[in-house]
């Protein structure tokens, strides 16, 4: 075994460069193609419910095996179903199957990890290379839990009114995607997913409306397209996968506000307030801008407040930080560029007010 600084050295020069770049090119495909996986993941859970003949079912449970990439290079996944007992149901039904989507993806990956790992580190045990892959892989299997999330709004059973359906590694620990129910097992689904469909968009342009004051408003996975919103308020409201390319933000407020998957790219936010934002799920790596994070590309942040932001997968990339505010302990987490740190007011905890 290494050192922990030694292997901290490591993920810093070799791993998560390496993971960055494989996310990016995994994240423009989910964009450019998530109606087709979603469909994919519709016929299988569809085919899986005809198939299982569990009485009284209450949970279906979706798994993916780790280990399978090591023994065979495959990405293979499990469907169980359960009944009103859920894990300590004795007989669940279970299917096992292939799905490759993110497989050239990871194995691009695991090859730069090899590469850069003999040119940089050849003194690493493999087990430190295996050991990165590993902590790296629930990060690309997080595009497959949001495709289900989304996917399960479209199925067609009538038994999924009544059922719960998780995803994750694990039973014990995995995650309630949906639930017929709508029980408060995790709140930021329900939060995320109460939007009456009206609220639900596609592209919004050159709107004019300046001085706004929405607090609580739901208006995720719209299009603003040079819209202008200066000095308005959007407090607490929900944006997920909203798009705000070009837009005029100035002196706005998204306190509090859930924002995951939003775009501010090239827009003007000067001076506008994200403190205390949502802006990532929950396991989203810091170090690699991803789908669960929010792109602030070429944004102008200039005098922007982001204390006490979740900011996980956030992508600064090549954004204007004058002034911009943050707490001193969040410099470690995000990929700040030696220019942006310089710009950036950084400031203690108890500077809060």
């Amino acid at each position: 075994m290494i050192k922990e600084s030694i292997y901290q050295q490591y993920k810093d020069s070799v791993v998560n460069p390496a993971l960055r770049i494989q996310i990016e090119i995994l994240d423009e495909d989910y964009h450019k193609n998530k109606q087709k996986h979603m469909d994919s993941f519709q016929k299988i859970i569809e085919q899986f419910l005809q198939k299982t003949t569990k009485e009284n079912l209450t949970h279906v449970h979706l798994s993916w095996l780790r280990t399978n990439f090591w023994l065979k290079q495959e990405l293979q996944y499990t469907l169980e179903s359960f009944n009103e007992n859920w894990i300590d149901d004795c007989k669940p039904d279970i299917e096992y199957f292939d799905y490759t989507w993110l497989l050239p993806y990871m194995l691009k990956f695991y090859h730069m990890l090899q590469e850069e790992t003999t040119r940089k580190f050849a003194f690493i045990p493999k087990i430190s290379l295996e050991r990165a892959f590993y902590e790296a892989f629930p990060i690309f299997q997080q595009y497959v839990r949001e495709v289900i999330r989304e996917c399960l709004l479209q199925v067609q059973d009538s038994r999924l009114s009544e059922l719960n359906f998780r995803v994750g590694e694990y039973h014990g620990i995995s995650e309630l995607m949906y639930t017929g129910q709508r029980t408060k097992e995790n709140p930021r689904f329900e939060l995320i997913h109460r939007a009456p469909q009206e609220y639900f968009a596609k592209d919004v342009s050159d709107m004019p409306a300046e001085s706004l004051e929405y607090e609580k408003i739901i208006l995720p996975k719209i299009h603003f397209n040079h819209c202008k919103f200066d000095h308005s308020i959007f407090k607490e409201g929900i944006f997920v996968g909203s798009h705000f390319e070009d837009c005029s933000l100035q002196n706005c407020s998204f306190e509090f506000s859930f924002l995951h998957d939003a775009n501010f790219s090239r827009a003007n936010c000067q001076g506008t307030n994200f403190r205390s934002i949502a802006g990532n799920m929950d396991l989203a790596c810091a170090e690699v801008p991803s789908y669960y994070g929010i792109s602030f590309r070429e944004a102008n942040l200039s005098g922007c407040d982001f204390r006490l932001a979740q900011l996980k997968g956030v992508d600064f990339t090549g954004a204007n930080l004058e002034g911009a505010k943050f707490f001193a302990e969040q410099r470690r987490y995000f990929p700040f560029t030696a220019k942006q740190n310089s710009q950036i007011h950084w400031m203690r905890e108890e500077e809060i007010a």
